[in-house]
């Protein structure tokens, strides 16, 4: 849990710099994509964590799903071209 957070992490900083988006995108949609299902087992089974709300486990998906979108959506939209300084 604690080594997926240093990547999660690391991969929001790699989205910050156009050299590094792309890869950062897609190391961050794989790791989004990696936890799903365990996020899946929480909900299947909620009394095995009784100190995570039921709501927050419901919430979980479609908030993941969102960011699954958003991360592609920032990794793979067109570069802009770099403006001149004038």
């Amino acid at each position: 849990m604690l080594l997926s957070g240093v990547f999660e992490i690391a991969g929001a900083l790699g989205l910050l710099w156009p050299a590094t988006r792309r890869i950062a995108a897609w190391g961050l949609f794989i790791l989004t994509l990696a936890v799903t299902p365990a996020h899946i087992y929480m909900l299947q089974q909620p009394e095995l964590f009784p100190s995570v709300p039921y709501w927050a486990l419901v919430l979980r998906l479609p908030l993941q799903l969102a960011l699954l979108v958003l991360i592609a959506w920032l990794g793979w939209r067109p570069a802009k071209p770099a403006e001149k300084a004038v």
